[in-house]
């Protein structure tokens, strides 16, 4: 599936009412491919903790982790207050506990990896997106401000009807 903002290089037409018409289809276009990409993500986050939920569930994950998962279906806590410090009991200050040792593991593993090898570790393919993300909503943030010169320009020039 396509990411991000896809400029449309034809060419908009000279209609004021038929100018606005294709920008709102421009535009609702990409909202309708954000919300298919935002819905496919969504349904495979749901897919991965009800895959980690049936694994603590039956132990395989360990004791902290069963504990945790049965709160979590009393609804008694959730795994942001688990993660976040929300949720204070032994079991869930274990996970917190585990999760910081696995990513200090991971950021060493990363940096040794680093110092190894030219090929980039995982961090730097994240920092690498984020900053593909940042000039996507600067490219798209200038392609809106362009149009909106093209529309005002034609405006005070009588182009639109």
């Amino acid at each position: 599936m396509a990411h991000g903002f896809i400029p449309d290089e034809a060419p908009m037409p000279t209609d004021f009412a038929e100018y606005t018409m294709e920008l709102m289809r421009r535009v609702q276009a990409e909202h309708a491919l954000l919300d298919a990409q935002e819905a496919e993500e969504r349904e495979e986050e749901q897919r991965a903790d009800e895959e980690r939920a049936e694994r603590a569930r039956s132990g395989e994950l360990g004791p902290e982790w069963r504990t945790v998962q049965q709160r979590i279906d009393l609804h008694q806590t959730t795994l942001e207050d688990v993660f976040s410090g929300a949720d204070e009991t032994t079991a869930a200050a274990t996970l917190r506990g585990r999760a910081r040792d696995n990513l200090s593991q991971l950021r060493e593993l990363w940096e040794e990896r680093e110092d190894e090898t030219d090929e980039p570790t995982p961090l730097d393919l994240l920092n690498g997106a984020r900053g593909e993300s940042a000039a996507h909503l600067r490219a798209a943030a200038q392609h809106i401000q362009a149009v909106i010169a093209d529309v005002q320009r034609r405006r005070d020039e009588g182009n639109l009807a």
